[in-house]
C-alpha cells in the first residue's frame, strides 16, 4: 500500500491514493529511503551529500497515463468518417452457396463465328472455353453460320474423334447432335464422313457409336 502512495504522488494526480496501514519497522525504512533520509548512524544523521526530497521527485516525474492514452487514440484513430462510402452491389449481396468439392461456374460468351468455335474445341487447359464453343455450335450449324459451308467437312471430322476433355454434361448426346446436323446442312459430305469412320484410324467405340 505504501508503494502505491508512492507510485501516486510520482505520477502527480490530483488525487493521491491514502492507506490506512499499520507502522512497523519496514514502513518507517521504506519513509526514510522515499524522504531521502539516510540511516542513523552512531545517532547522528548525516544529510550533507543527500539530494533533498523535491529533486528526488523531480527525477522520477513519471508522465500520467492520461497522456499516454490520448497520444494512442490520436495514433490508432480509427474514425469511421475516414472512409468513403460504398453502395454493394446487388450481384455481391446475392450469391449461391456451393457445395462441399464443387467449383463456381465459370461462362463466357459463344464464339461469334463458326470458324473460331471450331477452333476453341481443341482448348486443353479451360474448359469454359471449350464448353462455351461447344454447346453453341449445333445452332451454328442449323441456321448456315458465315463459314459453315466451308468447314462442314472439317468440323464433321473433328466431331468424330471429339474427346470428353472436361466431363462436360450431355457430352456424347450433344456431340451426336453436332454430328447429325452437319450431315442434314451438308448432306454431300455423308461418304466422306463414312470413311472416316470405317477407317483404320478410328477406334471400335467411335465407330459403334457414330453409326
Amino acid at each position: 500500500m505504501f508503494v502505491g502512495e508512492a507510485i501516486s504522488s510520482w505520477m502527480g494526480h490530483e488525487e493521491q491514493l491514502k492507506f490506512e496501514y499499520e507502522e512497523n519497522d519496514w514502513l518507517l525504512e521504506m519513509r526514510r529511503i522515499y524522504d531521502g533520509i539516510p540511516l542513523v548512524v552512531d545517532g547522528t544523521q548525516k544529510n550533507e551529500d543527500l539530494p533533498c526530497n523535491d529533486n528526488v521527485q523531480c527525477d522520477m516525474q513519471l508522465s500520467t497515463s492520461s497522456e499516454c492514452v490520448l497520444e494512442s487514440h490520436t495514433l490508432d484513430s480509427d474514425d469511421d468518417e475516414d472512409f468513403i462510402a460504398y453502395d454493394v452491389p446487388d450481384g455481391e449481396k446475392n450469391f449461391d452457396k456451393l457445395v462441399d468439392g464443387s467449383e463456381p461456374d465459370k461462362k463466357l460468351h459463344a464464339p461469334n463465328y463458326i470458324r473460331d468455335c471450331m477452333k476453341q474445341l481443341d482448348e486443353k487447359e479451360k474448359y469454359e472455353v471449350f464448353e462455351a464453343a461447344f454447346f453453341a455450335l449445333n445452332s451454328m450449324i442449323r441456321r448456315k453460320a458465315i463459314g459453315f459451308v466451308d468447314i462442314a467437312d472439317v468440323l464433321a471430322k473433328k466431331l468424330v474423334f471429339l474427346e470428353d476433355k472436361f466431363s462436360t454434361k450431355d457430352f456424347e448426346n450433344i456431340r451426336l447432335q453436332c454430328l447429325v446436323s452437319c450431315l442434314v446442312m451438308r448432306p454431300e459430305i455423308a461418304p466422306k464422313i463414312a470413311d472416316v469412320v470405317f477407317c483404320r484410324n478410328c477406334t471400335f467405340f467411335h465407330s459403334c457409336l457414330d453409326i
